[in-house]
């Protein structure tokens, strides 16, 4: 990205670039990528980082999807339909084959959170006799 600042310069100076367009860039730049980063990593230590990447990929269905909302021309040709199809089916059979593991994990870090909290807070846990 960094390669190709000056193209970026260059093209700017012949478009007449305001400060107005320049922030809406370097804002639509922090959310687009930053803040989508930060969200990918929260729901990959929720779900495990194969499906979180693995579902980044339906975006390309949700845009056939929208494409079609939108009554665009051309759009259910037979490549997208296929290829809309496998990524489907990949994110479910990932989902199916990763679902019982991330659960699993899920529930010994809610253990293990749950052990730590009272002792943390200077309660002593409740032991039985």
């Amino acid at each position: 990205m960094m390669l190709l600042a000056p193209v970026a310069l260059w093209q700017a100076s012949s478009a007449h670039l305001t400060w107005a367009i320049g922030g809406a860039l370097m804002v639509q730049g922090l959310v687009a990528h930053v803040f989508v980063d930060y969200l990918w990593l929260r729901v990959s230590r929720l779900v495990g980082a194969t499906l979180a990447t693995v579902s980044i990929s339906l975006g390309i269905c949700m845009a056939i999807l929208c494409d079609l909302a939108l009554q665009k021309p051309n759009v259910l040709s037979f490549q997208s339909v296929v290829g809309a199809s496998a990524i489907t089916v990949g994110f479910i059979l990932v989902h199916l084959g990763s679902g019982a593991v991330a659960t699993e994990e899920l529930q010994s870090e809610l253990v293990a959170e749950m052990q730590s909290e009272p002792a943390a807070e200077g309660i002593a846990p409740q032991t039985s006799a």
